[in-house]
């Protein structure tokens, strides 16, 4: 049996059901296993960003636009869906290919997790950083122990839906 984490509440309203659904798709299932070995929980978040052209120390605090890298477990994977067109200037997602499986020990033992685009293109070669823009409906599935980040959104709002495998 896999484990819900549901963040709102314990009763499932008709969202929450639609979401729950969507993160145990046979396929998502099949390709989450099939990286992880084996999944025992699931993580959904819908992540809304509603704020265009707001000051950068807020953003930095309410949503990661500086390249960055999660550590949420031993394994896990993340399937997010874009739930409005994406672009550069509506929130696209950017990440470092190639940079789950190699970080410099600089960026291994560092107390910071926030780094520069200047200072990630002295380890990764510029073809590896990869905007992923999308329309509504968009999904992609990524290791975010990568360097990734969020694109400001500076045009319109951004929706996305993030289901997080363990």
């Amino acid at each position: 049996m896999v484990e819900l984490i549901d963040a709102n509440s314990k009763e499932l309203s008709e969202l929450d059901f639609l979401i729950d659904k969507i993160s145990r798709d046979k396929n998502l299932m099949k390709l989450a296993n099939n990286y992880l070995g084996k999944v025992s929980k699931i993580y959904n978040r819908l992540s809304w960003t509603t704020v265009c052209n707001s000051e950068s120390n807020w953003r930095e605090k309410e949503h990661t636009v500086s390249f960055h890298y999660d550590v949420h477990d031993y394994g896990y994977v993340y399937a997010f869906f874009y739930l409005t067109d994406c672009d550069k200037m509506s929130g696209a997602h950017e990440l470092i290919l190639g940079s789950h499986r190699s970080k410099s020990f600089k960026h291994l033992i560092t107390s910071v997790n926030k780094f520069s685009e200047n200072e990630l293109q002295k380890y990764y070669s510029i073809k590896q950083f990869k905007i992923i823009e999308g329309n509504a409906g968009c999904g992609f599935i990524e290791d975010t122990s990568a360097f990734h980040k969020l694109h400001a959104p500076k045009t319109k709002p951004r929706l996305a839906l993030q289901i997080r495998y363990h």
